[in-house]
């Protein structure tokens, strides 16, 4: 599949199999996230890969939107730092979780963005310094 087929392709998948993802196609998702583009390549973003299923289900308990991680055996959070790249922030973590939603694609895995940032709900639960995303 070529990049613009893969692009086509690409779908906001919400009913996951119980499969694990593989660690490669875990570094491979990372590579694309951490190489996505940002203001002044300041790369704001932290990523927390989750399997545990304890810690799934949390993110299910606070997470607007989250009941479709139910079935997802990992989640990948981007987190965005404000204090590396300020208003552009949010726009460089969506650029990382936009990466990471082709890379899934070309690697035949279901994704879905779960956006949580900007909801003031989610801005208070974490606090002000974050910006939270999920893959």
């Amino acid at each position: 599949m070529n990049f613009i087929e893969t692009i086509a392709a690409r779908r906001s998948i919400r009913v996951f199999t119980d499969e694990m993802v593989t660690d490669e196609q875990i570094k491979t998702l990372l590579t694309a996230g951490m190489n996505a583009p940002s203001a002044r390549n300041m790369q704001p973003w932290h990523f927390m890969v989750i399997k545990d299923r304890k810690t799934i289900n949390r993110i299910i308990e606070i997470c607007p939107n989250g009941a479709l991680l139910k079935g997802a055996p990992m989640a990948i959070l981007v987190l965005g730092d404000l204090h590396i790249s300020g208003d552009y922030c949010a726009l460089d973590c969506s650029a990382a979780v936009e990466n990471i939603l082709l890379a899934a694609q070309a690697e035949e895995l279901g994704a879905c963005w779960i956006g949580v940032y900007p909801r003031p709900e989610t801005r208070e639960t974490r606090g002000p310094q974050k910006i939270v995303q999920a893959a």
